[in-house]
């Protein structure tokens, strides 16, 4: 089963020989003529292709994809300094909600850690709010997203700077972020390279985008910048230390001492004595 999903409507188009069906907001499937179908797909901006076995496997994927949408608006609005005060302790609360979810909170927190904040983000304001209110999922998902804006930035430019060429395959860069989002590479990946595990980070990598064509180039693309390898530097004799220069002094004066030992004549003292 093929469908066409609108998170802000939490409606989907379902797609079968001949016919299209609109479901969702918990209605039975109801068919559409052409210019119906033409209607609703003018009237909705944003959409996503997904497939299901029945009609129940549609509806979670559809409430799941509404209530991601939904965080992220009220995501955006508590940081949005343009708001009032009042409009964003809101969306706030709505928020600390639906970051009950894990598969929620993990798909929001991937979305901050993909590229870094805008200039324009109140983020002080959201973040004092949450504390107020004792919004501890809120809080948590800013203060990570806060804390890692430094590497957020670096990885942004590097994953930019992944080719093309190896990303075609898959339907091209947007396609492939959709899928690590899916997956929330971005979080996990850029929290170990926060404390410079970058093997670790590394190896998650590979593994949450296992499944995309050239997984492997494209990890090893991204990383590339990434890892900083420091450059071998030759010490000159004139930079060694003066504490170094003595003991090679001292050194060389054992081994002259050690040259000039004759060992005959200490042989006849021995036995003088």
């Amino acid at each position: 089963m093929q469908a066409l999903l609108s998170p802000h409507s939490n409606t989907a188009l379902i797609f079968q020989p001949q016919t299209a069906y609109l479901t969702g907001c918990g209605n039975p499937p109801c068919p559409l003529s052409a210019a119906a179908v033409g209607e609703w797909l003018s009237a909705h901006g944003e959409l996503r292709w997904h497939s299901a076995e029945n009609l129940a496997e549609m509806g979670q994927a559809l409430s799941l994809y509404s209530r991601r949408r939904e965080a992220l608006d009220m995501a955006l609005m508590g940081m949005d300094g343009d708001l009032s005060l009042e409009l964003r302790d809101e969306a706030q609360q709505e928020l600390e909600i639906l970051l009950a979810d894990r598969a929620v909170a993990i798909w929001l927190s991937d979305i901050f850690h993909v590229r870094p904040l805008v200039a324009e983000a109140d983020v002080e304001t959201a973040l004092s709010h949450a504390r107020d209110g004792n919004r501890w999922h809120v809080v948590n998902y800013l203060n990570e997203v806060v804390r890692n804006q430094a590497v957020i930035a670096k990885s942004w430019i590097a994953w930019n700077a992944v080719p093309e060429k190896l990303l075609q395959p898959v339907g091209g860069r947007q396609a492939v972020l959709d899928f690590a989002m899916n997956k929330g590479l971005f979080a996990s990946v850029i929290g170990l390279l926060a404390v410079n595990q970058t093997g670790a980070a590394k190896l998650e990598a590979l593994v949450r985008l296992y499944g995309v064509v050239g997984y492997c180039q494209i990890v090893e693309a991204w990383f590339l910048p990434l890892v900083v390898v420091k450059p071998v530097r030759t010490v000159k004799k004139s930079e060694v230390a003066p504490e170094d220069n003595d003991w090679e002094r001292k050194t060389d004066r054992k081994k002259i001492q050690s040259r000039s030992y004759d060992r005959k004549k200490s042989q006849r003292n021995i036995e003088e004595q």
